[in-house]
């Protein structure tokens, strides 16, 4: 596949070159961006550097306030960027966050989250996010990415 061709896809897939940038992204110095609107209806905007892929669907944060966990009672609609200048790669991703408070499920976020931002939180204060991803745009390394859950999208 050259770089002019995109990679349209009826279903999310968070494999590949996807979970290699989103998985080491702090490695790489990209922490993604979050946007979430709160109860009051104001739009914020964070790094993060927890933010990791869960499944082949979703993607996951640890939240160290309780900003974010809250607002997903009201509005549970996020979007998250990642870019790496450096690598010509970004992804824009959108879908529905919840907060999590399984402990199995607490342990795997936190427990892959870099070691720097475990040592933010040694207490495990936060909460677990999950996003279930409903989109996924951008460039990668093969090219144009266009997902979509259910059906496939324009590039």
């Amino acid at each position: 596949m050259d770089d002019h061709s995109a990679q349209l896809q009826a279903s999310i897939d968070l494999t590949g070159e996807i979970a290699d940038a989103v998985n080491s992204a702090m490695t790489r110095h990209a922490p993604l961006a979050i946007a979430y609107v709160d109860g009051d209806g104001r739009p914020h905007l964070s790094l993060r550097g927890t933010v990791q892929v869960y499944s082949d669907t979703e993607l996951a944060l640890w939240a160290r306030s309780a900003g974010l966990p809250d607002a997903l009672a009201s509005n549970p609609c996020v979007a998250l960027l990642y870019q790496d200048l450096a690598n010509h790669t970004l992804y824009q991703f959108t879908g529905r966050a919840r907060r999590v408070d399984d402990a199995d499920a607490r342990d795997r976020v936190y427990g892959a989250s870099p070691e720097h931002e475990r040592s933010q939180d040694p207490d495990r204060a936060g909460t677990a996010v999950i996003v279930e991803v409903d989109s996924v745009r951008g460039r990668g390394p093969n090219g144009v990415v266009a997902m979509t859950a259910g059906h496939t999208v324009d590039p």
